[in-house]
């Protein structure tokens, strides 16, 4: 039997070789894949964790400055929190949660993926050739919506800085097949809905669910005492925003993208954070910017970073084990 084998591979020693890569580079490919996974892309486990944190920021928000004058009826998580919640999260564009309410049930949270994009999940009947379709564009900034808008036709674009808030019933919009919507920023129906254009991790973090709850707790409070509610945000965005400026150091966000700092320093200074507080921040950011990064990180962050890299891998694995079975047959035929 081992002489057979021996033969076929001198006869065809070439297709031999060929056969023994793509099936090395084949089983390599079953592992490959769970490591290099996209981790930048929210987890269900993740996407839980922002909902808890969403619902207990928010309720300690409200409980840390109670009693200030004319508390709002409008605080729905405070007054009557959900207990029924869903997550979804797409694999391609998007993530969403449900907030449902039902008495006399514990809170229950279900998450789940999935493949299309998240709009499709709520408007499963629009349009799937939407780069065809006319468009109009939104805009960063922030737009209140009190009725519901039909789309009958056409394509509703949203930039990833565009905020929609609805206060109507039902959904925000009603879109037929022959019209479509793509969202980059985001859509809140209010108490109801969060959705976001991106399922990156980041933007479904605790701290971002801090940062929400807080945008909800300001928005909830419109009408009441200006002064008090500014002065509320305040303090606690310079605390979520420190904490994130920190995380970002640590991880080497800034010295890869130093624009992405000077945002979230002036984010920072918009928000009242004090003079010492503001040149400690910039001395840390600068030392941290002198800190080269090591050999070591620079080349698994291309292994991780580029398809090149995991091409690479793929090959040089599929040629340790060529040579490990040509050894082994060569072996084989001088024992003969």
């Amino acid at each position: 039997m081992k002489s057979s084998i021996v033969a076929y591979a001198k006869k065809h020693k070439y297709a031999f070789l060929a056969s023994a890569i793509i099936i090395a580079s084949g089983l390599l490919l079953l592992f490959v894949p769970p490591l290099f996974k996209n981790d930048s892309i929210v987890s269900t486990s993740d996407l839980r964790d922002y909902i808890e944190e969403y619902l207990s920021q928010y309720l300690k928000i409200v409980n840390e400055n109670q009693p200030f004058d004319g508390i709002s009826n409008n605080l729905t998580f405070f007054w009557h929190t959900p207990n029924e919640i869903e997550g979804v999260v797409s694999r391609s564009h998007g993530a969403v949660v449900f907030f449902n309410y039902s008495e006399g049930k514990t809170r229950s949270i279900t998450v789940k993926e999935f493949s299309k994009p998240i709009e499709y999940y709520i408007y499963p009947q629009m349009s799937a050739n939407i780069s065809e379709l006319p468009s109009v564009r939104i805009l960063k900034g922030v737009y209140p919506l009190d009725s519901q808008i039909n789309i009958p036709y056409g394509l509703l674009y949203a930039d990833p800085e565009a905020v929609l808030r609805y206060t109507g019933q039902g959904h925000a919009f009603n879109i037929s097949e022959s019209g479509a919507i793509l969202i980059f920023g985001s859509l809140i129906e209010e108490d109801r809905m969060i959705l976001k254009g991106s399922n990156n991790k980041e933007d479904w973090s605790k701290l971002q669910a801090r940062f929400d709850a807080l945008d909800e707790f300001v928005w909830d409070c419109q009408g009441l005492n200006t002064t008090t509610i500014e002065s509320i945000e305040k303090k606690y965005k310079v605390t979520f925003l420190l904490e994130r400026i920190s995380s970002r150091m640590e991880t080497g966000r800034y010295r890869d993208d130093p624009s992405l700092f000077t945002q979230d320093f002036e984010k920072l200074k918009e928000s009242g954070a004090p003079n010492e507080t503001l040149s400690a921040i910039l001395l840390q950011y600068y030392e941290n910017q002198k800190t080269p990064q090591s050999w070591l990180e620079s080349v698994w962050n291309f292994f991780i970073q580029t398809i090149v890299g995991q091409l690479l891998i793929v090959t040089i694995f599929g040629g340790v084990v060529v040579a490990l079975i040509v050894k082994r047959l060569t072996k084989t035929k001088r024992r003969k």
